[in-house]
């Protein structure tokens, strides 16, 4: 959500990435700098962030939720470091990863061939 954010904000905006994983924001950081974003990443962990009450007009966490161990706390620093008015964004599994594997998988192959190696055999290929 990084680089969609900072490509929102423009060269006024200011935009602050964080993740617990410290190779994820070396990630971050490293996709925004080859398209001339100046991105500010660091490793925080969302259940305790070290940002001022109201800093933000937005607060975005991409696919994190599922992994947060104490997830209301989490969203109680979300609120706490909104500004009044704000609003936060998240995006996640609609039920579980392998539920929506699955139905992404049912979606693209409706009636699967019988037998073993449906999925890694090219449609019309022989062995």
């Amino acid at each position: 959500m990084l680089v969609p954010a900072l490509e929102r904000v423009g060269p006024t905006g200011t935009v602050m990435g964080t993740d617990l994983s410290e190779g994820m924001a070396r990630i971050a950081s490293a996709e925004a700098q080859p398209r001339g974003l100046a991105a500010t990443v660091g490793v925080v962990d969302a259940a305790y962030l070290d940002f001022a009450d109201a800093a933000f007009d937005r607060v975005l966490c991409g696919f994190g939720l599922v992994f947060h161990l104490y997830l209301d706390q989490a969203m109680d620093e979300f609120r706490r470091v909104l500004r009044s008015g704000g609003r936060v964004g998240v995006s996640t599994w609609r039920v579980t990863q392998v539920a929506d594997l699955a139905a992404i998988l049912d979606e693209l192959h409706p009636t699967k061939p019988a037998g073993p190696g449906w999925i890694d055999k090219p449609s019309g290929c022989s062995r």
